[in-house]
């Protein structure tokens, strides 16, 4: 847990349409999927939100610019937790949570800012399906 390689060596996702609120068929932007996304570390920064959406406030379906909607099961670790185990759901058409798969996430700290970190893998679903996030203001409280 004390290997801050993942906060340092990451990939950053900055597509709008990953920012839960932006409906495909809303906006026009369409249905994305992440067939093509390689198994590795990711942050979510800018415009796509900064942290996928967790067991506090769940995505539904077709909640981003997608089908079917990747989000953390469970909360976020804290700095101190290191790299963390989770299991990732993909949304159902009907259900929160139809498919898991594995993943890994760590909470960073850089300038004194906080922002996390997902190894992030490819579900065993067909397209239309994506990892997608809020921004951390918009995360319902429980």
């Amino acid at each position: 847990t004390g290997d801050n390689g993942p906060c340092e060596e990451y990939m950053a996702l900055t597509d709008k349409w990953r920012k839960i609120g932006t409906r495909p068929y809303v906006t026009g932007i369409g249905y994305n999927c992440d067939k093509s996304l390689a198994e590795g570390w990711y942050r979510f920064k800018g415009d796509a939100g900064s942290q996928l959406a967790d067991t506090r406030d769940p995505p539904a379906w077709e909640e981003c610019g997608t089908s079917m909607v990747v989000w953390l099961q469970g909360n976020h670790p804290g700095i101190s937790d290191g790299t963390v185990d989770r299991t990732f759901c993909v949304t159902g058409l009907n259900v929160e949570c139809d498919t898991t798969l594995p993943g890994k996430v760590r909470a960073c700290s850089h300038s004194n800012v906080k922002f996390f970190v997902y190894h992030l893998k490819q579900p065993s679903v067909g397209c239309q399906w994506a990892y997608c996030a809020r921004d951390t203001d918009d995360i319902q409280p429980t």
